[in-house]
């Protein structure tokens, strides 16, 4: 007990400059979280354009292939006809005209899909980038009120 005393003695002369202390340790902790949350909620963002940037990659890619499938269909029907010597008319005409409607609506489907795709990556980002804030402002009045319940 003995020992002890000097302690909270010197423990109570110096309350303010803990509480000081502890204030500022307690902003400090808080201002590490605000920029903890608010670069989460920017990584997210970021890696959610990167996914809408590559999906659109992926669309184009998938527009060049279909449209060397379209062609080599093509090709293929105009090399069967000349080497049985029929020309391009009639329902040769028609089925390549088909196989061009089919390519068209295809690629517009694509489109559509990857469009809807990436805007939806697109507002997912934004979103994410608004969430981190908002945890970011959250987390500075948590601080606040920590700290003025210290005082």
């Amino acid at each position: 007990m003995a020992v002890a005393a000097p302690i909270m003695a010197w423990a109570a002369a110096n309350a303010g400059t803990i509480a000081l202390a502890s204030a500022g340790a307690t902003l400090a902790a808080g201002g590490l979280s605000f920029v903890a949350q608010r670069n989460a909620g920017i990584a997210q963002a970021n890696q959610m354009k990167a996914q809408a940037a590559r999906e659109g990659d992926a669309a184009r890619q998938r527009e060049i292939e279909r449209k060397r499938t379209l062609l080599r269909a093509l090709s293929q029907q105009s090399a069967n006809a000349g080497a049985a010597g029929v020309t391009m008319s009639g329902s040769l005409v028609a089925a390549a005209r088909t196989d061009i409607r089919d390519a068209a609506t295809d690629l517009l489907v694509d489109r559509s899909n990857t469009r809807s795709q990436v805007n939806g990556l697109t507002a997912a980002a934004r979103n994410a980038r608004r969430q981190g804030n908002l945890q970011a402002v959250g987390s500075l009045f948590d601080t606040g009120v920590r700290v003025a319940g210290m005082m």
